[in-house]
């Protein structure tokens, strides 16, 4: 699954506040690309197949974790980089504890 799958350029551009020419396609599906990867870890949910899947709070984490990727693209900055608070609780909520596919129940 991809970034592209859960939003469209447009909205991603748009929660970042940048306009078509300031930002590449390219450029924004890799940010994207990786907040919804580290997302995916972080929850380690297998049973998310397509995008209807993924729940709210994920799809909302991606988008802050790439608006702090845009934020934050250069190697050195002025500011500590920390972890987005919001972003994390939203993921942890999500978050599959089991560790992998839970298993299967038998019916009485």
């Amino acid at each position: 699954m991809q970034a592209t799958d859960l939003f469209s350029l447009e909205l991603m551009r748009e929660h970042i506040r940048m306009d078509e020419g300031q930002v590449s396609d390219l450029l924004l599906k890799a940010y994207a690309d990786a907040a919804l990867a580290h997302c995916f870890k972080v929850c380690d949910e297998p049973a998310w197949e397509d995008a209807d899947d993924v729940p709210a709070p994920v799809k909302a984490a991606m988008l802050l974790i790439l608006g702090d990727l845009n934020e934050n693209r250069e190697a050195a900055s002025a500011q500590q980089v920390v972890v987005n608070p919001m972003a994390q609780n939203m993921l942890l909520m999500c978050r599959n504890w089991y560790g992998g596919k839970l298993p299967e129940v038998a019916q009485p």
